[in-house]
């Protein structure tokens, strides 16, 4: 059965998300992480999803635009250029590993469980948490601890 989470214990993890987004995008795509950014990502941004289950629960999300995710798709999978479909590919595996990272070290002793990466409509809200890097910027939220619905 799934704890109570604090307002604490979600500034946590939204710290570990800030964390693991920088461990992974650094050592996966040598991506240089500048620190906090507050650039708009542009018209062409998309988002990714991860929900988890299990002795934490909630949504974690990331967006970016479409250049960011060909540059490091290139980066991440070795290659001179990538074009849109990898550059997406890569941002659903990012997600997973950024979203995985970060809620593992905080539920150390608990069960947790990763539902795939997909696509997510969802607009960016305000409170984003924005990373600059060399190759751009990408922004992520972890939404509240509680049973989301799965869309339809």
């Amino acid at each position: 059965m799934a704890q109570e989470i604090t307002a604490g214990a979600v500034g946590a993890l939204r710290q570990a998300v800030a964390e693991a987004a920088q461990r992974v995008l650094e050592a996966m795509c040598f991506a240089d992480v500048i620190g906090a950014a507050d650039e708009d990502l542009g018209t062409d941004a998309f988002g990714v999803e991860v929900r988890f289950h299990g002795s934490e629960r909630g949504l974690f999300r990331m967006w970016m635009n479409e250049a960011v995710s060909c540059r490091l798709a290139a980066d991440f999978l070795g290659l001179e250029e990538a074009g849109p479909e990898e550059g997406r590919q890569v941002a659903l595996e990012l997600a997973n590993m950024i979203c995985g990272c970060a809620v593992s070290q905080l539920a150390r002793n608990g069960a947790l469980r990763l539902d795939p990466p997909c696509a997510t409509a969802a607009a960016m809200p305000a409170h984003a948490t924005r990373l600059a890097m060399d190759a751009g910027v990408v922004a992520f939220t972890l939404d509240e601890f509680e049973e989301v619905e799965k869309p339809s």
